[in-house]
């Protein structure tokens, strides 16, 4: 491959999939201090940081969203109201991808620390809605 290939390769396995230097130079066939000398270079952590950054946060509203919709749905049940049927849809929506966002986030970090163990992701991603929302899932 080309230079300008590899490093635009090397570039996103770091940035967007959270790879190491060692992975990657692994993965490219290239030196680890070669990957760490483009990060610095084009200061991929920056990079990185930002976009987790905005993960996080869009992961913050989401929660704020689905337990404001929670509550909204509590409160019709609590006065015998039957929840309207696109706010009940959209709750679960959001519910479900919250839950598959965590569940990605606990498989992303258990494979980085060398744990693959998937049903402790998902135990801990129902325990969080759980506790985040006050619904079980199953």
């Amino acid at each position: 491959m080309k230079k300008d290939l590899l490093y635009e390769k090397a570039e996103n396995l770091y940035v967007n999939e959270m790879r190491t230097y060692e992975s990657i130079a692994a993965t490219l066939d290239c030196s680890p201090r070669t990957v760490r000398n483009w990060a610095a270079e084009g200061r991929w952590d920056v990079r990185r940081k930002r976009l987790l950054e905005n993960k996080e946060s869009l992961s913050d509203n989401a929660r704020e969203i689905a337990a404001l919709m929670g509550e909204m749905i509590k409160g019709q049940l609590k006065e015998e109201i039957v929840p309207a049927a696109h706010l009940l849809n959209a709750f679960t929506r959001i519910a479900s991808t919250l839950l598959q966002a965590h569940a990605y986030e606990k498989e992303v970090e258990s494979d980085l620390s060398g744990e693959a163990d998937n049903n402790k992701a998902k135990e801990a991603a129902l325990a969080q809605f759980r506790e985040t929302f006050g619904v079980d899932l199953i």
